[in-house]
């Protein structure tokens, strides 16, 4: 076990912004795969092979949505891990005011 524990404020401050930019990247592609996705919409045709594609038991039709579901989640979850750093670094920056005043 470790005797000594550091944080870096600073570090943490970093990172939470690190991973916002990155949420928001990734809101963004999602945005444009989906405006891409509605374009091309029924491209695939009525032959054989594009409802296979589309509506298949693995097909485009059937995934789509978990697909999109998956990119949502990922986004909202690196915003909370931001959000949690965040509040982790003021409350580790408040008690270390806190501790520096007790001892003046």
């Amino acid at each position: 076990m470790a005797e000594v524990v550091k944080v870096e404020i600073a570090g943490l401050r970093s990172t939470a912004t690190g991973l916002d930019d990155g949420a928001r990247s990734l809101d963004a592609i999602r945005t444009a795969l989906d405006a891409a996705a509605k374009s091309y919409a029924g491209c695939w045709g009525n032959d054989e092979y594009g409802e296979r594609f589309a509506d298949g038991d693995s097909g485009y039709t059937k995934r789509r949505p978990a697909l999109e579901d998956t990119f949502t989640a990922m986004v909202a979850q690196m915003q909370k891990y931001s959000v949690g750093l965040s509040d982790s670094a003021n409350t580790l920056e408040r008690a270390e005011e806190n501790n520096t005043d007790s001892f003046r």
